[in-house]
């Protein structure tokens, strides 16, 4: 071999190594840099971590992505559980956490020896006569959410001896939850200040237990400018969409105030989610009063044991008239923040049945709610006006056998006089836009409403328009149909979950419990869509009505949205 060979073959040897050794050192730092969770030369391995039996492991997962978790279980075992607690809830417009469980793999959606996908706050897999070796439990975002997890290891029918045990699940009691009813709910007390943190759509729970029918009141103070809402359930777990009490206004510094029954409250302050990025803190405390809810609402005496109640009315704070209301009889009552008062009504008439409230306090913002068949939440009725003003109604058409229930709301804490009455004449004899007949308007051209007084927009087909719309409040359009379809999209610009709900009706002014198509669920989204399918293209007008569920009164902050409409063909 010539010296020029055998050097350039040692150059050759010292490329080659130099290589091997720069791809070991970069696959080095591939690994390095992954994020936690995750190893490989691409980061695309997810790692699991390890469960020990009884012991719980917080975690959170975005959208669409997947934690995992492992466990060894020996040989003759009887049963294996895993169970997943939401901190964040599906059904609040939050997350949703489901939970899969697979033996010496990772479980997928489609490969699992057992899985829990349910609404349900807790989730849970019971497996019987496992196989030894190791399990794995897999989290997938559903929706972006935050859990805890445990894994047990044997029967779990003694529920930690705080509930009971039936069909393979534990029914816990309260202030306790998870799969053995092994967590506890933080109990709240006079005089203690408790403090957290809340990331974006995000719930902490606390318990209150009242021994007297005291009025409770709950201060919250934000340490971060945010916005936290109070929700107060009896003897369950409160939602967004399930409470008794509720404050969801955008102060920095608030209270909810209620009157109790005797037993245990749990409260929950919720991170509206409002930025997904922010964690936001907060003090919560809890103190009781001696006095009687507002003068047992007007419609009774208080003593030392609470409120004695006049007749014709019952409840802890007199707050529900027993029989009907009499037309054209003034009733007096009164109401605390976020507190109900109930009536009934039941006539047929083919005119309108007015509800009016005149608010006989100086300052005070009651609002009124109508129901069909059952008393009205905030949530769920068929009529409601929440405006600010001191003397306020609202109609109801076609009446039919119904018993129309009516609540009164203290939104802040106000005295008022209710009356029903039937209406023989068209509101505000139709603000001088329309035409009254039997007691309702038709509205001309470009005016909508029950009176005509709003002005309606007039949409262009594919022409998109910018708009919006008071708290508890309507935003009307119209639009020319000329194709066989017609195609309504809205886009909430106050971000998701969306409180705004979309309306379509013919030739007139939708409303809560009148129109042909709406979008009006209660789901994370900032859109809202309808699609009428109209089998015809004779031309015809449509109104579209905008509803806001958001906001605070008080300020009467509006809430922005874009609106588009197209005809077929699209």
């Amino acid at each position: 071999m010539s010296k020029f060979s055998f050097f350039f073959l040692l150059f050759l040897v010292v490329v080659v190594v130099f290589l091997l050794l720069s791809s070991v050192d970069a696959r080095k730092k591939v690994k390095r840099d992954c994020p936690a969770g995750r190893t490989g030369p691409d980061c695309s391995t997810v790692l699991s971590e390890k469960l020990t039996f009884g012991v719980s492991k917080n975690g959170s997962i975005p959208r669409a992505q997947w934690a995992y978790y492992h466990v060894t279980v020996p040989a003759n075992s009887t049963i294996l559980s895993f169970g997943l607690n939401q901190t964040m809830v599906s059904s609040d417009l939050g997350a949703d956490c489901d939970l899969y469980v697979n033996f010496a793999t990772y479980p997928t959606k489609t490969q699992y020896v057992g899985k829990d996908i349910s609404l349900d706050p807790t989730a849970s897999v019971i497996i019987e006569r496992p196989d030894n070796g190791l399990w794995y439990a897999g989290v997938y975002g559903f929706q972006k959410c935050a859990y805890s997890i445990i894994s047990l290891l044997g029967a779990i029918n003694t529920c930690s001896g705080r509930g009971n045990y039936q069909n393979g699940t534990c029914t816990c009691n309260l202030p306790y939850y998870g799969i053995n009813c092994e967590n506890a709910v933080k109990p709240l007390r006079p005089g203690v200040t408790m403090s957290g943190t809340l990331r974006s759509s995000e719930w902490n729970y606390f318990s209150v237990s009242t021994t007297t029918i005291r009025t409770v009141f709950i201060v919250v103070n934000e340490t971060d400018r945010g916005d936290t809402d109070l929700y107060v359930a009896f003897q369950r777990f409160p939602t967004l969409s399930n409470s008794d009490f509720r404050n969801y206004n955008t102060e920095q510094n608030y209270q909810l105030s209620f009157p109790p029954r005797i037993g245990m409250y749990i409260v929950g302050i919720y991170a509206y989610p409002t930025n997904q990025n922010r964690t936001y803190g907060y003090h919560l405390t809890l103190s009781f009063s001696d006095a009687c809810e507002v003068d047992c609402s007007a419609h009774g005496t208080c003593n030392d044991r609470g409120c004695i109640c006049d007749s014709n009315f019952i409840g802890d704070y007199c707050q529900t008239m027993v029989p009907n209301l009499r037309l054209d009889t003034p009733v007096a009552g009164s109401v605390a923040s976020n507190q109900w008062n109930y009536y009934k009504v039941s006539i047929n008439t083919v005119n309108n049945l007015v509800i009016r409230v005149n608010q006989t306090s100086a300052h005070g913002d009651c609002d009124l709610y109508v129901r069909a068949g059952a008393d009205p939440d905030k949530y769920t009725y068929d009529y409601s006006n929440s405006r600010v003003d001191s003397t306020f109604s609202l109609s109801i058409p076609n009446t039919g056998s119904n018993i129309w229930h009516l609540g009164v709301y203290g939104f802040t804490p106000c005295r008022y006089i209710l009356v029903a009455s039937i209406e023989t004449t068209c509101p505000n004899n139709c603000s001088g836009h329309g035409t009254c007949t039997n007691a309702r308007c038709q509205c001309d051209v470009d005016y909508s409403g029950p009176d005509c007084s709003a002005n309606s927009n007039v949409l262009q087909s594919g022409v998109e328009r910018s708009g919006s719309v008071l708290p508890w409040a309507w935003s009307y359009y119209k639009v020319n149909a000329t194709g066989s379809l017609l195609n309504v999209q809205l886009l909430d610009l106050g971000g998701q979950p969306s409180l705004l709900r979309l309306y379509l009706q013919i030739q007139r002014s939708p409303s809560l419990n009148s129109y042909i198509l709406s979008d009006a669920s209660l789901r994370s989204t900032d859109s809202r869509h309808i699609l009428l399918r109209r089998y015809t293209t004779d031309p015809a007008d449509y109104v579209i009505g905008v509803y806001s569920l958001r906001g605070n009164s008080q300020n009467m902050t509006a809430s922005h949205f874009k609106l588009l409409a197209w005809n077929s063909p699209f």
